[in-house]
């Protein structure tokens, strides 16, 4: 059943447009993630949906009623909707009367309220902090205490920015597996902002991708700034001393590339007819839905996805020196302003 729907949404700042949305649906009980370069329009999309900012044109519905149309509608709205901030504030006080915060803005009885916060500080594994110093918990102690906070709320839609941004692995695997698990218990609407596609594969198949502001049907990942060179009668894009990516570019201009990880392939060894080989070390190496996610250290990082056959044929390990070819068809270049 449909949750959000988005009809010609914008919003502009100083004239400039940030967000241009024509359509866009959201469903009950689903969880999805949002991707995009720096300046997207990936926040400015999250303060929308938790109706703390307006559009600047379109329609926003939530259950099929049309959002705005007063100021205590969007009260009660914001009670059914909680953003949980990527450097979320704690209140000089314990965990509990953190988590306890908008229970009591909402007038909720203490005993009723007691036994909320204790199932949420459970829910995120903090119960055990229920009673410490809010302000001196780690960076991913805090995340779990505002994702507490904001289920102690009971909110139908739970939205998160960037919730495992800066954090050690652990803390971010912990992060992952609380997301996975209220999403089951609670059946509850998620939308949390990334920029590991790796962590969106692996937690959502439904995933809305942001680019200069404008939905896009397929990732951009990969994505390099550099000069256009000419090099034997040919331009190319610089992006290390190893890799040169062909463009159609007049040379010295500076421009933007993405490079689809579907279109970087492995080379055997003895293949002499690649005409770029790209030396590289294997850095890491993850599923993605039933292909090979590998991340190569060719003087930048670079992301590549690899059917499971291809991958089986030469069955790279991490830490191992290959060689990859970048097909031109996979080369995007993309507005350098979205960066």
């Amino acid at each position: 059943m449909t949750l959000y729907d988005l009809e010609n949404i914008s919003k502009a700042y100083n004239g400039r447009t940030v967000l241009s949305i024509p359509e866009l649906s959201l469903e009950q009980a689903t969880i999805y993630s949002l991707t995009g370069p720096n300046g997207a329009g990936k926040t400015t999309l999250l303060h929308i949906l938790s109706f703390l900012m307006p559009p600047s044109a379109g329609r926003l519905f939530f259950n099929a009623q049309i959002a705005g149309k007063s100021e205590r509608q969007l009260q009660q709205l914001r009670k059914k909707v909680v953003l949980v901030n990527q450097h979320p504030i704690m209140f000089s006080s314990t965990v509990r009367k953190n988590v306890a915060f908008g229970l009591r803005v909402r007038g909720t009885h203490r005993q009723q309220a007691n036994q909320v916060v204790e199932q949420s500080l459970e829910a995120v594994g903090m119960k055990a902090f229920a009673d410490s110093d809010a302000r001196f918990l780690s960076g991913g102690e805090t995340r779990r205490v505002a994702i507490a906070r904001a289920l102690a709320c009971r909110p139908e839609v739970l939205l998160l920015d960037e919730p495992t941004a800066d954090l050690d692995l652990e803390s971010q695997q912990i992060i992952e597996q609380i997301i996975r698990n209220i999403h089951q218990s609670r059946q509850m609407t998620i939308l949390f902002c990334t920029h590991n596609l790796k962590q969106a594969a692996k937690l959502t198949d439904r995933n809305i991708y942001l680019l200069d502001g404008r939905l896009r049907t397929h990732f951009h990942e990969n994505i390099f700034r550099a000069r256009v060179v000419e090099k034997a009668g040919q331009t190319y894009c610089r992006i290390s001393d190893r890799a040169w990516i062909p463009v159609a570019h007049h040379s010295g201009e500076e421009i933007k590339i993405s490079i689809h990880p579907k279109a970087i392939g492995l080379l055997a060894a003895n293949d002499a007819q690649a005409s770029n080989r790209i030396p590289g070390r294997l850095l890491e190496l993850a599923d993605d839905h039933g292909a090979v996610r590998a991340l190569v250290d060719i003087g930048v990082q670079l992301t590549m996805i690899l059917e499971n056959t291809a991958y089986q044929n030469m069955r790279p390990g991490i830490g191992d020196m290959l060689n990859i070819e970048i097909r031109p068809e996979g080369v995007d270049i993309i507005p350098s302003k979205s960066g």
